[in-house]
């Protein structure tokens, strides 16, 4: 299977670029005040700004091309994970700051190795997101708080773990000198997954808003 790595980035961005119009216009029109889906948004747009800064890599210093990257990186799946994982939650301030924690700690760890040769940052980057990702599905799927369309969300990110984690152990065992547009077999499933992704989270997004409308319906009903 062989796909061009470049073109998959290109997708993703106008992927993210289309959700984030979607999910604007929806709040706009419906004036939903909603914290969590203004939360998903502003996951999009930290996707749409990591597009610039692959663009200029090699032409700006690398502390921005990859670290800044990255950190959007981080930042974003984890706004995408709380969106999904606290949206019948009312929003707590506190709990939201304490949890973002973890992704400035990926970040920390991620810059520590900034200087290092392209393979290990992957290694770094892949195994990060996998135990990332990981906890993320355990979270979901575990936890009795969690209703069929949260725990959908977790089995979905069992997937994307998998290829994740994949990609860590080609990186770091396999294939010691994979690059980010190296085209292969595990390259190929793991972009793919990730392109696939960024649509499943909207979708879940999604079946949110509706069981949320549907609540609200019901207890107007009840009124």
């Amino acid at each position: 299977m062989n796909i061009d790595i470049e073109s998959v980035f290109t997708l993703i961005f106008a992927g993210n670029i289309l959700i984030a119009l979607f999910f604007t216009a929806y709040l706009l029109i419906n004036k939903d005040r909603d914290k969590s889906i203004r939360i998903y948004i502003s996951s999009r747009f930290l996707f749409l700004m990591m597009a610039p800064l692959y663009v200029l890599r090699g032409k700006i210093p690398d502390l921005f091309a990859i670290g800044v990257f990255n950190v959007f990186i981080f930042t974003a799946h984890f706004l995408e994970f709380y969106s999904i994982a606290f949206a019948k939650r009312t929003f707590n301030s506190r709990h939201f700051y304490r949890l973002l924690v973890v992704p400035i700690l990926m970040s920390l760890i991620f810059i520590s190795f900034l200087s290092s040769i392209e393979n290990t940052r992957i290694v770094v980057n892949s195994g990060l997101l996998g135990l990332f990702f990981t906890g993320c599905s355990v979270f979901l799927i575990l936890n009795q708080r969690m209703n069929k369309t949260q725990r959908l969300a977790g089995f979905l990110y069992v997937i994307v773990a998998l290829s994740t984690l994949i990609r860590f152990f080609e990186a770091a065992f396999v294939n010691q000198s994979l690059e980010i547009l190296a085209n292969n077999t595990v390259q190929n499933v793991f972009y793919s997954f990730y392109l696939f992704s960024t649509l499943f989270w909207a979708v879940i997004i999604l079946l949110i808003l509706r069981e949320k409308d549907r609540e609200m319906a019901a207890n107007n009903q009840v009124v």
